[in-house]
């Protein structure tokens, strides 16, 4: 059997994070969620097709891009951003559990692999071998292509997790920004090889990392696989 995801959501989420400040965080989590979801609405009901936002921690990337999957069933979606710290995992557990089943394109920061290793030898494992390309970049954009044809780019300043400094935020649905979006993409997947699992040969032990997603086969050992409870696949 292979490695599972422990699935937090966004209030398990706040609460795992902080304990001592526990209900200050999960209404913050409940308040970030349904922010998300009151920003999306008129793109999604077709009343606008751009939304520009400022926010200071009313909701992070990843709140837009859930609230964006749970509208609608989608195709595919890609994330991308520089590189995922530890307290990161959590958020990334929550768009993993949420892309089962879809296409789901990952382009990060060579820093990641670096960071968060064995993260991404679970995703290879769980989106497959082609699903992860490593470049240069900084941007932090997150796509979503809908089974109707549909589609929405989410671009913002914030790294994944929500932040309590000023952000911007600019959603589009509009084909033009998505499909250059897309093309990029598309050139990378073309140019540049995908990240195997030797890349990751440094892999180094993560307790975070394995609390949330269990564990994964590494070129170096195979680590605990007990410490899950979610099945991704």
């Amino acid at each position: 059997m292979g490695s599972r995801l422990t699935h937090y959501g966004p209030i398990a989420r706040a609460r795992a994070a902080n304990r001592n400040n526990r209900q200050r965080r999960v209404v913050k989590a409940q308040k970030s969620a349904a922010t998300a979801k009151d920003i999306l609405s008129p793109l999604l009901s077709g009343e606008t097709d751009h939304i520009f936002a400022l926010t200071a921690g009313q909701a992070s990337l990843i709140d837009f891009l859930l609230a964006a999957i749970d509208a609608r069933p989608a195709k595919q979606i890609s994330v991308w951003t520089w590189a995922i710290a530890d307290y990161e995992l959590l958020t990334m557990s929550d768009v993993c559990a949420a892309a089962k089943g879809l296409q789901f394109r990952l382009i990060i920061d060579r820093a990641s692999v670096l960071r968060q290793p064995r993260f991404l030898l679970w995703f290879r494992e769980h989106f497959g071998d082609d699903s992860i390309r490593v470049t240069v970049t900084h941007a932090k954009i997150a796509t979503v292509e809908y089974g109707d044809g549909r589609v929405m780019t989410i671009r913002g300043s914030a790294n994944l997790n929500n932040n309590p400094r000023c952000e911007q935020m600019d959603i589009c649905t509009t084909t033009e920004v998505f499909s250059l979006v897309r093309d990029i993409e598309d050139e990378l997947w073309r140019e540049r090889p995908p990240l195997r699992a030797e890349d990751c040969e440094f892999a180094r032990n993560n307790d975070t990392f394995e609390k949330i997603f269990g564990a994964v086969s590494s070129p170096e050992k195979v680590v605990r696989k007990d410490k899950v409870r979610m099945p991704l696949v």
